[in-house]
């Protein structure tokens, strides 16, 4: 049995890594078009392949602070319970197999990330908070719901 992928990316400063079979692919976005009367962590739609995403800022969601918006943002693309989300991340480091796996939460966790750990995960000798994607769909939606 081969050892479970990982993609590690950075969101506000905070290392994270995600199971490869929660998402369908990192890409930059084109334009992004704003939605009216959205929670802040909605920045709008985007198109990809002939598909609208509904653009997720994850920064946002996490910390409240909005992720600076370049010509070409990053975001990882995926399919949660039948709807296609862009999440934005800061920067991808790598996707590569873990063989430790997960290793249970160490230490303090930021309250902000305290919601979304799933344990950590070693890689190039730093850990990683290891989150699933649709903890940030549900929590969007609890948030846009108060």
């Amino acid at each position: 049995m081969s050892a479970p992928l990982f993609l590690f990316a950075t969101v506000a400063g905070t290392d994270i890594a995600m199971p490869t079979d929660e998402l369908e692919a990192v890409v930059h976005l084109g334009e992004i078009m704003p939605i009216a009367r959205t929670a802040p962590q909605v920045r709008g739609l985007a198109a990809l392949r002939s598909r609208v995403l509904t653009v997720i800022d994850v920064r946002t969601l996490v910390t409240g602070d909005l992720t600076e918006m370049g010509r070409a943002p990053l975001a990882i693309v995926a399919e949660v319970e039948g709807h296609t989300y862009g999440l934005l991340i800061d920067r991808v480091s790598d996707i590569c197999p873990v063989e430790g796996g997960m290793l249970p939460v160490r230490g303090r966790v930021g309250a902000a990330w305290e919601s979304y750990a799933k344990g950590m995960i070693l890689f190039e000798n730093r850990l990683h908070l290891a989150v699933s994607i649709p903890d940030f769909i549900r929590q969007q939606a609890l948030s846009a719901a108060a």
